[in-house]
């Protein structure tokens, strides 16, 4: 058989199992436990942290291990409209068309409960454009949120400006990593960065 959806998911590297193989036999402990066996495992909790921040020029306190990429979606877009919320700010959300359905879904949901969201059009082959993002802005916009690459069509978004163009205007701006191959240090200057790791050669979760 010859298998090629690995933008959808892949196959546990050798490295990677050999690296998880002890959580399920001897280093099972609680993170969570005061106890001598669950301070250990949170040890190995904290170190595995650390290694993924330095993947992407990040500190470990800003690394937030989820459930999978629909729940880092969810936090980081939940999230983002409760801290305005709770300060007392208007919401505005920007999303392509074309983003995973757990943000889409995720967007609908804050729709239904107030929050404004600006759906953007996308090309025949999947493409934002860039300055239909930057006509989208509002003073109330809280984040951007696109899809690098596309898991469906495979579409790559040419969006190296995108960042930069929404500090100019005040909103942070958002890619979902999770569907592409390879991490630059220079991911860590957006708001959010979402990886999944069944999509690098590692474990589905």
């Amino acid at each position: 058989m010859i298998y090629a959806d690995h933008a959808a998911t892949t196959f546990v590297s050798e490295e990677a199992r050999a690296a998880a193989l002890p959580f399920f036999g001897t280093d099972y402990g609680n993170a969570s436990g005061a106890y001598a066996f669950g301070r250990r495992a949170r040890r190995q909790v904290e170190e595995a942290r650390a290694s993924a921040a330095a993947c992407i020029g990040a500190s470990a306190e800003e690394i937030v291990f989820t459930g999978g990429g629909s729940e880092g979606n969810n936090t980081v877009l939940r999230g983002a409209v409760e801290k305005a919320r709770r300060e007392g700010r208007q919401a505005h959300l920007i999303v392509s068309a074309m983003e995973h359905p757990s943000v889409l879904a995720t967007c609908r949901a804050l729709e239904a409960c107030g929050t404004a969201v600006t759906y953007l059009p996308v090309s025949h082959d999947g493409r934002v454009f860039l300055d239909a993002v930057v006509d989208a802005l509002r003073e109330e916009t809280l984040l951007v949120s696109v899809m690098l690459a596309n898991n469906e069509i495979g579409t790559v978004q040419d969006i190296a400006g995108l960042p930069q163009r929404c500090a100019e205007r005040g909103s942070p701006c958002i890619r979902m990593r999770c569907r592409r191959s390879g991490i630059s240090p220079s991911m860590s200057t957006r708001l959010a960065l979402r990886i999944s790791r069944h999509r690098r050669i590692s474990s589905t979760g």
